[in-house]
């Protein structure tokens, strides 16, 4: 992106009123993000995403002033980088990721280009934070999550979830239960492998507290 200081028109929209400039902060934003996502494909050394055409994409809504499409393609484009870096499990470059995505969520609040009302933007972003949550936030990692991750397009092909509530579940980790349910309503999930009557949006303390003491009692 390449904001032309002589050819800057002040923002306007409904959700800026004051019609602040944003394109400094996204061009700096997207320099740095950039300029990660080469570094990771080329340690990696794997086919890299088009960034050079998301770039250009970027300066032509940039020129366009349509920063609500911005803001859409930013996201988009860090779901599909974060899926290559959640695959291949490359935590130092997923931390990277991690902190990018915290920066743009801050100039996404600032001019009020995020709907807060959506907990995650998409999959991608609830898979982000639940990998966050096990192995870097929690310091954790083993076969399971490893099988769990190397698979993430499934996820997102088939919205099915069960590889995860059935680790959360044997692990005792309520906290991703509850990252799910912030995503999708995962009642059907655990009537369905746990044979356990939930209310949509149960908490994940109250869900393995009810299928352990259903287990427990069954045997």
């Amino acid at each position: 992106m390449n904001p032309d200081p002589e050819n800057t028109l002040p923002f306007h929209s409904s959700n800026n009123p004051k019609g602040i400039n944003p394109d400094h902060h996204i061009e700096e934003f997207w320099l740095g993000f950039k300029q990660s996502m080469i570094n990771f494909y080329h340690a990696n050394k794997m086919p890299t995403r088009p960034i050079t055409l998301w770039s250009d994409n970027l300066n032509i809504l940039q020129k366009e002033q349509n920063y609500d499409m911005i803001e859409k393609k930013i996201r988009d484009y860090i779901s599909l980088y974060a899926i290559d870096v959640l695959r291949c499990q490359a935590n130092y470059y997923f931390c990277i990721l991690h902190t990018n995505i915290k920066r743009w969520n801050v100039i996404s609040i600032k001019y009020n280009f995020l709907d807060e009302s959506v907990h995650y933007h998409n999959v991608v972003f609830m898979l982000i934070d639940i990998y966050y949550g096990i192995t870097i936030k929690g310091t954790h990692m083993d076969d399971m999550i490893k099988e769990i991750f190397s698979m993430v397009e499934m996820y997102i092909i088939n919205n099915d979830f069960m590889p995860l509530v059935t680790y959360a579940i044997d692990n005792n980790k309520p906290s991703v239960i509850d990252k799910l349910n912030h995503y999708s309503d995962i009642t059907n999930v655990i009537k369905t492998k746990y044979n356990v009557e939930l209310s949509p949006k149960t908490g994940g303390r109250k869900i393995i507290s009810l299928i352990k003491t259903k287990t427990e009692t069954t045997f």
